[in-house]
C-alpha cells in the first residue's frame, strides 16, 4: 500500500470516527496527523494509522502492544458470535414467551 493510499483511507476512517462523535473535523488536520503517523512508525495499515491519529493526534512515543490495543479497541477484530443453541428457536417457544411476557406486564 503506497504512502498516499494509506495516508487517505486513514483519513476517511478518522473522519467517520469524528463524525460518529458529532464532532466537526478538518480533513487538512485529519490528513496531517495521519501522515505524521506514517512517517514516524512502522505502520502502514490504515485502521492503525486512523486508530493512532484519532487518539493521540500528532505522533507520540508508544510501545507496539499499546499501538494494538489502542486498534483492537477501536476497531475489534473479533466478533462476538451467538450460539447456535440460542438461535434455534420453534415458533411455537416465540409465541410461548411472548404471550409469558404480556401477562406479566
Amino acid at each position: 500500500m503506497t504512502k498516499y493510499t494509506a495516508v487517505n483511507e486513514a483519513v476517511k476512517v478518522m473522519l467517520q470516527l469524528y463524525k460518529n462523535e458529532q464532532i466537526v473535523y478538518e480533513r487538512e488536520i485529519a490528513e496531517k496527523e495521519a501522515l505524521d503517523w506514517y512517517q514516524h512508525t512502522d505502520f502502514v495499515d490504515p485502521f492503525m494509522l486512523a486508530a493512532l491519529a484519532y487518539t493521540f493526534g500528532t505522533y507520540h512515543r508508544i510501545t507496539a502492544d499499546a499501538a494494538y490495543d489502542i486498534k483492537e479497541e477501536l476497531f475489534p477484530t473479533i466478533c462476538m458470535e451467538i450460539p447456535v443453541e440460542y438461535t434455534n428457536f420453534s415458533i411455537i417457544e416465540i409465541e410461548a414467551s411472548y404471550n409469558d411476557a404480556l401477562w406479566r406486564d
